[in-house]
C-alpha cells in the first residue's frame, strides 16, 4: 500500500496499490493531490501539528515520483 491511500470496504483488494489510491475490492481510482494535501492538513491540525510547505512540498514530490506507478494499475 502506497503512501496517501484509502483502501476501504471488505474482500480481497490488490496484491499492489500505487500511492495516491482511493478505493477498495471494486476497483481504485486515482486521490487528487489537491484533496490528499486538504485531508492531511486536517488529519495534522486534529493532533496539534500546523502543515508547512515542506509537508506539501514532500507530498507533491512524491505524487510525481509515483505517477508511473498509477498509469500501470489503468493498463
Amino acid at each position: 500500500i502506497g503512501v496517501a491511500c484509502n483502501v476501504f470496504g471488505g474482500g480481497i483488494t490488490p496484491k499492489f496499490i500505487p500511492s495516491f489510491s482511493w478505493g477498495g475490492e471494486a476497483g481504485l481510482v486515482e486521490n487528487r493531490l489537491d484533496k490528499v494535501i486538504e485531508v492531511a492538513s486536517l488529519v495534522m491540525k486534529r493532533r496539534g501539528v500546523r502543515q508547512t510547505e515542506a509537508d506539501r512540498d514532500l507530498l507533491k514530490k512524491v505524487y510525481e515520483l509515483t505517477a508511473e506507478e498509477r498509469t500501470r494499475r489503468k493498463n
